[in-house]
């Protein structure tokens, strides 16, 4: 009834910068931002060549975010449970040390240490993760115990 057919508009694809810079953009909100810009520029360029839709992208790069951040989590969390088993240890010690010693009044006004500056895990950096996970001295999601791998890289035997 007189109407035109619609006319067709292309779109260059993304270039590779461009696309790190989207998907830098779109990071996961509980992410930290450089590991996740980390886990972008080493995983992007294996797959610029062959795919440049930013769909696609998100669609591929989500569970394998969850396998790269899922080592550096653990690493956290036992970092978090050690440095409270240590404070819990010094609060403990402090205590049989109070027992035994008795106190000055100029003790009392100035603490021999402030709280959870403990003596903290140095975490990997995330290319160390990712090393580790490829070599096999951490575990993937659903392979099993790594305790073996992980007893090896602590450098024990």
């Amino acid at each position: 009834a007189g109407a035109r057919p619609p006319a067709p508009v292309f779109f260059d694809a993304y270039s590779k910068a461009q696309l790190q810079k989207v998907l830098l953009r779109e990071r996961p909100p509980e992410a930290d931002e450089r590991l996740y810009s980390n886990f972008v520029a080493s995983i992007l360029p294996m797959y610029v060549a062959t795919c440049r839709s930013l769909h696609e992208l998100r669609a591929l790069l989500q569970p394998l975010w969850r396998v790269y951040v899922e080592p550096w989590e653990r690493a956290r969390a036992r970092a978090a449970l050690e440095d409270a088993n240590e404070d819990e240890k010094e609060k403990e010690k402090e205590k049989e040390e109070e027992k035994e010693t008795p106190r000055r009044e100029s003790e009392d006004a100035v603490p021999t240490k402030a709280p959870g500056q403990g003596s903290r895990t140095k975490l990997p950096e995330a290319r160390q993760l990712f090393a580790m996970l490829q070599s096999g001295l951490v575990a993937a999601p659903g392979t099993g115990d790594a305790s073996e791998g992980a007893e090896r890289a602590r450098g024990g035997a």
